[in-house]
């Protein structure tokens, strides 16, 4: 597997780094000189190079470098063989295959009028672009008619794009690898690789897909998926979405994935195992052929997609016929400017589409009849989420049921930091002109007098000014001499406290147990830092890579109390994508039941229902405060 290289390299040659691996494998490209068994590989492969090289003379007016022009020339020698044109009369529904190389021939002004006249006999058989596809493949087909000015009836943009999953708004954490490609795909084709403006559907633009990709991208970035980190940075460039830090940082691990004769790696499992073991010289090419071509992609939109957008294609895909027209020449007059999307990254998480207040609510409601009076994690929960909903009489109401009777065994059983949010509620909701300047919890009226037997030996004669969590925590850690935290974020990054930066990451592992516990640890410990920690940026990059794919993973297990806890481990990290944080929100929402409580066990037995209810919707109820920042 391919390793992050110890020094980052900067853009310039990164795209002719991978078109020149892509020359010295032009066999692999021919399909007369593959095994049957991959004969499918070298025809995609094939199309996709043509792509490539179409896609460079239509943005970069220069002649052609040797590499491109002998990427060029092999497509036009194989696509001249009638044995290789005539396929598309035999198998029409293959024409893409056919017809993407015949567009791309086209562009650099290798026009075949043989090859034209087999494609559109077979455009006009009334089979191949009307069989049934799924939206972004529609898109695909409109994408290749237009840059092969192929005229068709085929249903318009407006048809299909309003269909796709780029514009439904979906769950980050709920898409799958073929979700996420079917996202990038739509964007290709609907802005035509960043040359014209997406005619987006209401409810849709281009600042919501932006946000969209940035979540993508940041899940693609913490499972290293160099071909998805490719194609989503594609995306945000061919919708001119201004450049973020993680943009670059994900920009500049991708080039850092490359190998140094040019090939990038790409994701494994995507090549057949029999295939790969059979032929290790083909393997190695076979598992980095498409991600090579996605970065060659991606540096090249990189580098000249501000003329792209300056000047923008006119044509539209909604006529009757089709019509690629070429971009204007840099400045056109009326160009629309490009978007800046630069805030939407650190926005505040906003949940439109849920009532986070009622869940809130509905779940301190279920545990409140559900969980014992007495237990103080559950009560203190549900204290919080009363206050954060501005019911002050109920919650010290609940408070008070909480700590009467023999409260002080009760704190001494249960974890310091559940005293201690217990102790910062009792000061919060007491008479204000009751507290006092020298201790967090004293004095209080009656029934809450009793904590002070406990947790004054942590907080007595500690001089205070602030009674929140974080001050308290603070003022806890100096009057034990240590860290309240446990300093395993910086472990987990390889550096020590303040370090400004982390090195190069391992590999994440393939074990889902390993992840998960790594992940709850690390959200325990951002936890113990109170709402808003300090880590240095490199560690908080890498902590929020381990945390986005614990919370994708955690929905993919349906593991609710995981999700939960790596909730508040997200919201502590601000270069974690905001989108991340709500989709999660959203999802544990989703889970709640009429009754309030949050999970689906799957089981019959109600005490074992209640049980597992019992332990999610415990752990729910502070994610759902403290993502939707209600806490």
């Amino acid at each position: 597997m391919t390793q992050v290289q110890d020094v980052p390299r900067t853009t310039a040659g990164t795209g002719a780094r991978a078109v020149a691996w892509l020359a010295r494998h032009t066999d692999h490209l021919d399909p007369a000189l593959a095994d049957p068994s991959t004969e499918l590989f070298a025809r995609k492969a094939l199309v996709e190079v043509a792509l490539l090289v179409g896609l460079r003379a239509r943005l970069d007016p220069t002649p052609l470098d040797a590499d491109h022009a002998r990427l060029l020339d092999v497509v036009a020698e194989v696509a001249a063989r009638p044995s290789y044109r005539e396929l598309a009369a035999r198998d029409r529904r293959a024409l893409l295959l056919y017809a993407g190389t015949y567009a791309a021939l086209r562009l650099c002004g290798r026009e075949d009028l043989a090859f034209r006249h087999v494609l559109e006999r077979a455009v006009r058989g009334r089979y191949a672009t009307v069989f049934e596809r799924v939206p972004y493949r529609h898109l695909d087909l409109l994408h290749t008619l237009e840059l092969a000015d192929l005229p068709s009836d085929v249903a318009g943009l407006g048809t299909a794009l309003p269909l796709t999953v780029l514009t439904g708004d979906p769950n980050v954490l709920e898409l799958s690898t073929a979700d996420t490609y079917a996202i990038t795909h739509a964007v290709f084709y609907a802005s035509d690789f960043g040359c014209r403006d997406v005619p987006w559907p209401a409810g849709s633009d281009a600042a919501r897909a932006a946000e969209l990709l940035r979540a993508c991208l940041a899940l693609a970035r913490a499972r290293q998926d160099a071909d998805l980190v490719g194609e989503l940075l594609m995306c945000l460039t061919c919708l001119g979405a201004g450049p973020s830090p993680a943009d670059d940082d994900a920009r500049a691990w991708l080039r850092a994935w490359q190998e140094p004769d040019g090939r990038v790696e790409g994701p494994r499992g995507v090549v057949p195992d029999r295939l790969t073991q059979a032929d290790p010289a083909w393997s190695r090419w076979a598992t980095a052929y498409h991600t090579t071509i996605v970065a060659a992609l991606e540096d090249l939109l990189h580098r000249h997609a501000p003329v792209a957008h300056r000047g923008r294609a006119r044509g539209v895909l909604d006529g009757a016929r089709p019509v690629w027209v070429r971009h204007a020449h840099d400045g056109a007059p009326g160009a629309p400017a490009a978007v800046d999307v630069r805030a939407v990254a650190v926005r505040p998480v906003d949940v439109p589409a849920v009532d986070v207040h009622g869940a809130v609510r509905d779940a301190a409601g279920w545990l409140d009849a559900h969980v014992p009076a007495t237990d103080l994690r559950a009560a203190a929960w549900t204290v919080e989420a009363r206050a954060a909903l501005g019911d002050a009489v109920a919650a010290r109401s609940r408070l008070a049921t909480a700590l009467a009777g023999d409260v002080a065994a009760r704190l001494a059983a249960v974890p310091g930091d559940v005293g201690l949010h217990v102790a910062e509620l009792a000061a919060r909701l007491g008479d204000g002109a009751a507290r006092s300047a020298t201790c967090v919890v004293a004095p209080l009226p009656a029934p809450l007098r009793a904590l002070l037997t406990t947790v004054e030996d942590v907080l007595a004669d500690v001089p205070v000014t602030d009674t929140t969590v974080d001050g308290a925590r603070e003022r806890v850690a100096a009057a034990r001499g240590g860290r309240w935290w446990t300093g395993y974020v910086e472990s987990l990054a390889g550096v020590d406290g303040d370090a400004p930066d982390a090195p190069a990451a391992e590999p994440a592992s393939d074990d889902l147990a390993v992840r998960r516990e790594q992940a709850l640890t690390l959200a325990a410990d951002l936890v113990r830092r109170g709402r808003s920690p300090h880590v240095a940026p490199g560690t908080a990059a890498r902590a929020a890579a381990v945390l986005v794919r614990a919370a994708a993973d955690a929905v993919a297990a349906y593991d609710v109390g995981a999700l939960a806890v790596v909730v508040r481990g997200l919201v502590r990290l601000p270069a974690v994508p905001r989108r991340v944080v709500r989709d999660a929100v959203e999802w544990l929402v989703g889970q709640q039941q009429l009754t309030g409580g949050v999970g689906a066990p799957l089981g019959d037995d109600p005490a074992e229902r209640d049980a597992l209810v019992a332990q999610w919707t415990l752990l729910a109820l502070p994610a759902l405060l403290e993502g939707a920042a209600l806490a």
